[in-house]
């Protein structure tokens, strides 16, 4: 699918068009429609979505502050490129900020919550797209922290994991579900701690891969299980240094 196709199929769905031109545009860049150093001009995106360049202009600066675009004088907006340095550092943030968000929402969320966590999950195991994949990990992670309200936390959270939703470890699907499940029991027991644990371990084995991804531009020839599932914990990825290393 390519970028006129997701503008057509994006419809009437939205409440403004700047947030459909946002969502769209965001989706292209995260399913790697718009692979990273790809140059995007207002008129063009203007013609194409067939609207004037202000929702343009405005999805462009929000996409911007999400880290998926940057903006250069003279050149316009360029779809934005990560390095494994700057991955390894958005999954450190994501540790402080989602080990945080788990603390605050604690004794807030009940066994409705957990019992929508648990659906997820179970949608989650029928999913082969890698773009709905993605979205549903983020919803199971988003269940858990939403009980903190903590709104403007949970935005810069979901901003880090968009940053990073690029990159496609869909190999790493048991493994993180496995580790989903063990958290949600976690939970359900009211061991903090562990589950604090759990969370570390979750994003930790996701920066192992997503580093090895940019370095090598895809996955390697990596160890996998007898299923075809890479094994996150045998990735030696010489740049990559653990938070409890430093």
């Amino acid at each position: 699918m390519d970028l006129r196709n997701m503008v057509a199929e994006a419809g009437h769905r939205y409440r403004t068009t700047a947030e459909m031109v946002t969502d769209v545009l965001r989706q292209a860049i995260t399913h790697g429609v718009l692979p990273g150093g790809e140059h995007l001009r207002q008129e063009e995106l203007a013609e194409m979505f067939g609207v004037s360049r202000m929702p343009i202009r405005e999805a462009l600066r929000q996409l911007e502050a999400e880290g998926l675009l940057r903006s250069f004088p003279h050149r316009g907006w360029i779809v934005s490129t990560l390095s494994a340095q700057e991955v390894q550092e958005i999954n450190e943030i994501r540790i402080a900020l989602e080990t945080l968000a788990l603390r605050l929402a604690w004794h807030h969320f009940g066994e409705i919550a957990l019992a929508r966590a648990e659906k997820i999950l179970d949608e989650i195991d029928l999913v082969t797209d890698a773009a709905r994949w993605n979205e549903l990990n983020w919803e199971f992670h988003k269940t858990l922290y939403e009980a903190a309200q903590r709104p403007r936390l949970l935005d810069m959270i979901h901003n880090l994991v968009t940053t990073t939703m690029r990159f496609p470890l869909t190999q790493f699907k048991k493994a993180t579900q496995e580790l989903h499940r063990q958290l949600l029991a976690t939970c359900r027991k009211g061991d903090l701690q562990l589950a604090l644990q759990l969370i570390e371990q979750d994003i930790l084995a996701v920066a192992r891969l997503s580093v090895t991804y940019v370095q090598h531009q895809g996955l390697p020839s990596l160890p996998h299980d007898q299923d075809g599932e890479v094994q996150p914990e045998a990735v030696e990825v010489s740049t990559y240094t653990s938070p409890n290393d430093v």
